[in-house]
């Protein structure tokens, strides 16, 4: 039924790791593919220049808070339907 050799074996073995392989490599490129975005613009919530980083289309931090990562406000600056102004540096 099985080959019984020993590269029957190896052929066998690599099917079975086939899936995991394929799968870790598919997330490794899906998380290189995550489009990070620094900003730095007056937000008219927090009335200060804050510098805000953008994963996809999300707020994943803002300087406004502390911790950064603990963003509670309503993210206007996701809301306005136009990029925020950027400020000088």
């Amino acid at each position: 039924m099985f080959d019984a050799s020993p590269v029957g074996r190896v052929v066998f073995i690599a099917w079975l790791f086939l899936p995991a392989v394929v799968l870790l490599l598919g997330t490794a490129l899906l998380d290189r593919c995550r489009q990070v975005r620094v900003r730095r613009f007056w937000c008219d919530t927090a009335r200060q220049v804050v510098r805000v980083v953008f994963v996809d289309s999300t707020v994943r931090a803002c300087s406004a808070f502390e911790p950064a990562r603990a963003v509670t406000c309503g993210r206007e600056c996701l809301n306005t339907g136009r990029q925020p102004t950027r400020h000088a540096a």
